[in-house]
């Protein structure tokens, strides 16, 4: 935390913004530390803390069924990843291996066009 202070005090205040704010400098942590500790000591139960949740709003609940993509232009798309069925799996497969076998089909037939043409 030091070094940092001297190095490159914009990464120190960037990094430690929250520290800064509290008014806790790096001579200082050594001594919070120990407060900490002993206040450990004294009462070792964890305290219940009231939590603020997000709101639910429409989209985080697309962020969570959802891929997130963005574009180019920078605008976010939605990609649905519902499951899909065993008959839907299969399917995929099958188009996956013809679009494979077309493709080798064509580079095929350019190499032996490539071929008849030299000749």
């Amino acid at each position: 935390m030091e070094s940092m202070e001297a190095d490159d005090p914009d990464k120190y205040a960037l990094h430690f913004s929250a520290f800064i704010a509290a008014g806790i400098g790096c001579d200082d942590m050594e001594e919070l530390y120990g407060k900490v500790h002993e206040a450990i000591k004294a009462d070792p139960t964890s305290k219940a803390t009231e939590k603020k949740k997000p709101e639910l709003t429409q989209d985080l609940l697309a962020l969570r069924r959802d891929v997130v993509i963005t574009d180019e232009d920078g605008n976010t798309k939605f990609v649905c990843r519902n499951k899909r069925s065993k008959a839907q799996r299969d399917d995929r497969v099958k188009q996956k291996k013809a679009h494979v076998l077309a493709k080798i089909a064509e580079e095929d037939d350019e190499s032996e066009e490539d071929e008849e043409d030299e000749e």
